[in-house]
């Protein structure tokens, strides 16, 4: 399966997207008992976890970045887009796989803490935005392997693309400075 560098940057930054996305969306719900009685409350995953949609938005920067790059630097920009997503899923599986006490221990330790926690749960954006930091470690592993087979951009102003074999065509605006030059020396250019 090949992939261009353009089709693994479209991939990797509509990866990101939604894994800010799901950063953005609750991670945590609990039942919080209090004085005014029964409430679900919800925490985010900026606010559980801010490392992880840091992760999501350097790895939009990293699938950007890959299209402006040469074979070296693609292979580094899919190594960091990789370590992006890696963070990511760090901070998802800290909450993911963390025991119930300890989850309680985050809610109260991010809301007042005055009130009692009767149900705590994780919510299911939590496994979408796992499944998706695994889906771009992937990507941009695979991609970091397959980097060498890209082909480069050459910009026109490259001075590595002048083939030296070639004739070089005048310039017609160097031909109207000549002009001008013997105008200047008292010559008729049109002779």
């Amino acid at each position: 399966m090949r992939l261009s560098r353009k089709q693994v940057a479209t991939f990797l930054t509509v990866l990101g997207v939604l894994l800010l996305g799901t950063s953005v969306l609750g991670w945590l719900q609990a039942d919080v008992t209090s004085v005014a009685g029964t409430t679900k409350t919800t925490l985010t995953g900026v606010q559980l976890a801010p490392a992880g949609a840091a992760g999501a938005l350097a790895l939009i920067a990293a699938s950007i970045a890959l299209v402006f790059t040469t074979r070296l630097g693609s292979r580094i920009v899919c190594l960091i887009a990789a370590l992006a997503a890696g963070v990511s899923l760090w901070a998802l599986s800290t909450l993911l796989f963390a025991t119930p006490r300890d989850l309680t221990e985050t809610f109260t330790s991010l809301t007042s803490g005055t009130a009692e926690i009767s149900a705590i749960h994780t919510l299911p954006t939590i496994w979408v935005g796992s499944l998706l930091a695994l889906l771009a470690i992937a990507i941009a592993l695979f991609s970091a392997a397959i980097a060498g087979h890209w082909t480069t951009t050459v910009s026109r102003y490259d001075i590595r693309t002048i083939p030296t074999d070639s004739p070089v065509s005048p310039d017609p605006r160097g031909q109207a400075i000549d002009d001008w030059d013997a105008l200047g020396r008292g010559e008729d250019p049109t002779k």
